[in-house]
C-alpha cells in the first residue's frame, strides 16, 4: 500500500476517522455524488471505509487528498476497479472550496503515473456524468479519449479512456511514492 506526495497535495489511503472529513469534501453537496443526494455523515463514513476495503483486496484504491499547507482533506482522487469488470477508473472529487486551483488534476496526474508505472496497467478508463462538464474538461486536459456512451452507477455517462502509450510523464511534477502500513482494523479483514 501506498501513498503518493506532489507538490501540493497528499494523497494517502484513507483511514478510519476520515468520515467526516470526507462528509465535509462530498456530503453535503448533492453536486457531488452520482445521485445528486446530500448524504449522512455515516454514509460517508462507508464510502471511506469501503475505499480502505478496496485498497487491502486489491493492492490499489482511490486516495484522500490532503492539502498539504492546511494539512485538510481536500477530496479524493484514485484508481478503483470498475464494478463487474477487470477494467481499472480514475475517480476524483475535489471539494468546491478549492476547485479552479488545479488540484484535481494534479492529484489525476499522479494517480495516472501510479497505475501505469507502479500497477503496471496498460489502459486506465474515466467514467464522467454527461452532465458533468468540468470533469469531462478535466478528463480531455488529462490526455483521455472518447470510447462510448453507457448508463453506468445508475447514471448516463461517457467513457473515456488513456492507454499506458499515450500517457506523457512529465518530470518537472513533483511525485514521490511512498509505502505505508494498512491500518489494523481493516487489514485483519
Amino acid at each position: 500500500m501506498h501513498s503518493i506526495e506532489t507538490r501540493r497535495l497528499l494523497l494517502r489511503p484513507f483511514k478510519e476517522d476520515d468520515g467526516p472529513a470526507l462528509h465535509g469534501v462530498v456530503g453535503d453537496d448533492p453536486d457531488m455524488t452520482w445521485d445528486h443526494s446530500i448524504r449522512p455523515v455515516e454514509m460517508v463514513s462507508r464510502t471511506a471505509r469501503d475505499r480502505m476495503t478496496h485498497f487491502v483486496k486489491h493492492g490499489f484504491g482511490v486516495w484522500a487528498v490532503i492539502e498539504k499547507a492546511t494539512n485538510t482533506m481536500v477530496g479524493q482522487t484514485g484508481l478503483q476497479r470498475l464494478p463487474n469488470s477487470e477494467s481499472v477508473e480514475l475517480v476524483t472529487y475535489t471539494a468546491k472550496r478549492v476547485r479552479r486551483q488545479g488540484y484535481s488534476y494534479e492529484a489525476c496526474r499522479a494517480s495516472l503515473r501510479y497505475g501505469f508505472e507502479v500497477l503496471g496497467l496498460d489502459e486506465i478508463i474515466a467514467v464522467v456524468r454527461k452532465d458533468n462538464v468540468a470533469g469531462r474538461r478535466v478528463v480531455g486536459k488529462l490526455g483521455f479519449k472518447y470510447f462510448r456512451d453507457d448508463v453506468i452507477y445508475e447514471a448516463e455517462v461517457e467513457v473515456s479512456r488513456l492507454s499506458k502509450a499515450d500517457f506523457r510523464v512529465d518530470l518537472s511534477e513533483s511525485y514521490r511514492v511512498f509505502p505505508v502500513q494498512p491500518q489494523s482494523a481493516i487489514a485483519a479483514q
